[in-house]
């Protein structure tokens, strides 16, 4: 057989009782079980294989839907969940609570009375807002998930906790064993494996199905690996090393139109089709798709392009030095939509790949993703985006708005000497740069900094009666407060009139409800405390 033998689908061997196991949880036969699967294992072990057997499996009677994550060279902000957010703009209210909201509606609006199957590619590369999200998915039953997952670099917390709580069953997926592998060249090459071939595949594989399919395309292209009359006979030298190492050794072959498609895409993550037939030439795209390194979901609108192992782009990514990198990502930029009106990861998305491009955005933009950052509880980000909005030197209101979220990523991060100093700043900015909307966050920042780390209630709550009278003029602004202001007094152990307030507070439907879901667990406990539960 010739060299251009495809092998673009890899067979499924063994792995029965495994897709048994994770079969059983996905289909909800049993009450008792999990609502979800976590396949782990090493990169290359049949991992995706197996996820995608499964969701052909269950696609007859449940809506199926698969996200991926992207890598650690690119973390963005609910880059994963990207799909499912496509309808909520930068400019909506985003918080975990209101990106679930939007994640659930979007499943049951497209499920029509189906039930649902998360598949989550990746799930250790997962940044924190996405996995919160996919617990939340999960423990409320909007979605059965089947998560794909390396054991490290550490799989995210969220995902943990689901599986230690009994809601994801954990299923380690490992290497073949000898017979296997040889029943994986059989079915894969058709035809008799030579016994040396056999033996000398195993040993360099172990028993990795990714490996072996690796080694077989590069001996193939080699014409090391023949099939004489009907025997495959595999002549080419054994070169021991890891996966990646193998992968990268093939990448290096590739033809440079390839080449470049796969640095594209690598650095991108995922791509609409038409946008990468406007970067790179159609024919090595056609060829990539036909060797299976690259795969395309025609269920998207657009249709999107991405690599079909994320070791792809770790190989790839190594061969492409620094200023290459910025120069293609670039690129990728300059044909993007902008990011005025974009939907909320698509802004998230576009501030990453412009800060990697070398380029800073404009200030406001970036002040904007620092409080999407913030509301969605990822303060490290935050405090990136509005330490590079400070140093553009912007006006007063920008300076204040990027004061005002740094202040608060550093609270969450535990720097409450830098919140303060942040906070000072704020406050020494002329009263026409505020906002009450920013006066209102400040306030809140300021007190939680005098509640949890200067252990000092009391002052937290003077803080926030002084701040009332500066945002009674915007109703949600003052809403916000007062929730706060009566969070602080519950979590201090107030009862009598500060409690009863409170349930009439968390009882009025007129109030914002990210106000009142703040104070639900507070005054829950108090009223257990009191009695009165």
């Amino acid at each position: 057989m010739h060299a251009t033998h495809a092998l673009a689908h890899w067979p499924l061997v063994g792995r029965y009782d495994e897709y048994a196991a994770a079969l059983q949880v996905l289909t909800g036969e049993d009450p008792a079980t999990a609502y979800g699967v976590l396949l782990v294992g090493e990169s290359g072990v049949g991992k995706s294989t197996l996820a995608a057997r499964l969701e052909e499996a269950v696609s007859e009677t449940a809506h199926v839907v698969t996200v991926t994550s992207p890598s650690r060279a690119q973390p963005v902000m609910l880059g994963a969940l990207a799909p499912l957010l496509s309808d909520v703009t930068a400019h909506d209210d985003a918080s975990p609570i209101t990106v679930f909201r939007a994640a659930a509606e979007r499943l049951r609006s497209e499920a029509a009375g189906r039930p649902v199957v998360l598949r989550v590619e990746d799930g250790h590369l997962l940044d924190g807002a996405s996995a919160g999200v996919l617990r939340m998915l999960a423990m409320s039953k909007q979605a059965r998930l089947l998560v794909t997952s390396r054991p490290n670099p550490g799989i995210p917390d969220d995902l943990v906790a689901l599986w230690k709580d009994g809601w994801l069953r954990w299923i380690d997926v490992d290497p073949l064993d000898r017979a296997e592998t040889t029943l994986l060249l059989r079915e894969a090459l058709g035809g008799v494996i030579g016994r040396d071939t056999d033996r000398r595949m195993w040993e360099a594989s172990l028993g990795n199905p990714l490996y072996l399919r690796e080694l077989v395309r590069s001996a193939l292209s080699r014409d090391e690996l023949l099939n004489n009359h009907g025997v495959w006979t595999w002549t080419g030298p054994v070169v021991p090393g890891r996966l990646i190492e193998l992968v990268t050794a093939e990448l290096r072959r590739r033809p440079d139109g390839e080449r470049e498609v796969l640095e594209i895409v690598s650095l991108a993550e995922s791509l609409p089709l038409p946008l990468l037939f406007e970067l790179a030439d159609t024919d090595a795209v056609d060829a990539l798709v036909a060797a299976g390194m690259l795969v395309v979901d025609n269920a998207a609108a657009p249709p999107t392009a991405q690599l079909s192992h994320p070791v792809y782009g770790e190989a790839i990514r190594s061969l492409v030095p620094p200023g290459r990198r910025r120069v293609l990502r670039e690129r990728v930029v300059r044909h993007l939509p902008g990011p005025h009106d974009a939907s909320l990861p698509d802004l998230l998305r576009w501030v990453s790949w412009a800060l990697e491009s070398g380029s800073v955005p404009e200030p406001e933009l970036l002040v904007e993703a620092a409080a999407l950052a913030n509301r969605l509880q990822q303060a490290a980000d935050a405090r990136r985006f509005a330490d590079l909005a400070l140093l553009a030197d912007p006006d007063d209101g920008v300076v204040a708005g990027a004061l005002a979220q740094r202040a608060r990523a550093h609270r969450v991060l535990g720097a409450v000497d830098r919140a303060q100093a942040d906070l000072d700043q704020f406050h020494s900015l002329p009263a026409s740069a505020t906002t009450a909307a920013l006066e209102a966050h400040v306030a809140i920042t300021g007190a939680d900094v005098l509640f949890h780390g200067l252990a000092d209630p009391a002052a937290a709550v003077r803080l926030l009666d002084d701040a009332l009278p500066r945002v009674q003029g915007c109703a949600q602004s003052s809403a916000v407060l007062r929730g706060h202001r009566l969070a602080v007094l519950m979590n201090s152990g107030s009862t009598g009139a500060p409690l009863d307030e409170a349930v009439e507070f968390l009882n009025d439907t007129s109030l914002p409800l990210l106000a009142r879901i703040q104070l639900a667990a507070p005054v829950q406990l108090t009223l257990a405390r009191a009695g009165r539960v």
